[in-house]
């Protein structure tokens, strides 16, 4: 199955993801996409700050509800800029010390 990808930027309306309130609808995209198990990629190209808040509301809130297997294998992360992707680690790290979804700049 062909993964859906999201261009995260265009989706939020925003180059600057920064609220939580952004987070939400793309974590209900996302779990609607893991509960078909289908794959998604979300696309950070054009994204120029990422904050721990949407990050946390987001992606931290799967990691703490849905199985990691099951993130590893359906969730794709790329081109998340250097301060982004520090973000990326920093939100997730906290979770626990286990591999997150797994990132790539593919």
């Amino acid at each position: 199955m062909e993964p859906l990808i999201i261009d995260c930027a265009a989706f939020c309306h925003s180059p600057i993801l920064g609220q939580r309130a952004q987070a939400q609808p793309l974590r209900t995209l996302l779990e609607t996409h893991i509960a078909q198990n289908h794959p998604v990629i979300c696309d950070f190209r054009g994204v120029e700050v990422l904050t721990s808040a949407f990050m946390d509301e987001c992606f931290g809130q799967l990691w703490d509800h849905v199985p990691h297997d099951t993130l590893r294998t359906l969730i794709r992360v790329r081109h998340l800029n250097a301060n982004n992707h520090a973000i990326w680690q920093f939100v997730l790290a906290h979770r626990n010390t286990a591999s997150h979804p797994r990132h790539n700049d593919a």
